[in-house]
């Protein structure tokens, strides 16, 4: 059976082939089956491209999901245990914190309740410059004096 449309899609040119050397008869190509085959190339197009990489399944790059630590409220029964979930949260997502002041950041942004909040926002207002803060390296400001903390 001779196709008189013109196949312009790969997948109907592999349906005309098929059909040519099977002993079957395979319908005609017609234009909506050509638009079919384009729409369903596309969608299986679509989903190669949403699909991860191994890469990027394996977990190769990625930072581990980890809870966060906890708000810290100036109570210095919890000023250590929120000094280590800080660190430990950062040093699995190495990533992520990469700079000093994205660990300062982090940890100020945490320091939200009671004492620890004023004290962040008195650091803060000493390290603000025209365009941002000025932090200092990530270990000067570990070493600040934990006692003005709490």
């Amino acid at each position: 059976m001779a196709s008189t449309s013109k196949v312009t899609t790969r997948a109907g040119a592999r349906a005309a082939e098929e059909a040519s050397s099977s002993s079957i008869p395979f319908p005609e190509v017609t234009a909506a089956t050509q638009i079919f085959a384009t729409k369903e190339e596309d969608k299986g197009k679509r989903k190669e491209e949403r699909a991860p990489s191994r890469a990027s399944s394996s977990g190769i790059g990625k930072d581990p999901k980890l809870a966060k630590p906890l708000p810290f409220d100036g109570n210095p029964q919890n000023l250590r245990r929120f000094l280590k979930d800080c660190v430990l949260y950062m040093t699995m997502n190495p990533n992520t914190f990469d700079e000093d002041s994205k660990k300062i950041g982090f940890i100020l942004s945490l320091m939200s309740k009671g004492t620890a909040q004023t004290w962040k926002e008195d650091y803060l207002d000493k390290k603000l410059v025209d365009n941002g803060y000025a932090f200092d390296n990530y270990q000067t400001f570990s070493n600040l004096d934990r006692k003005s903390v709490v």
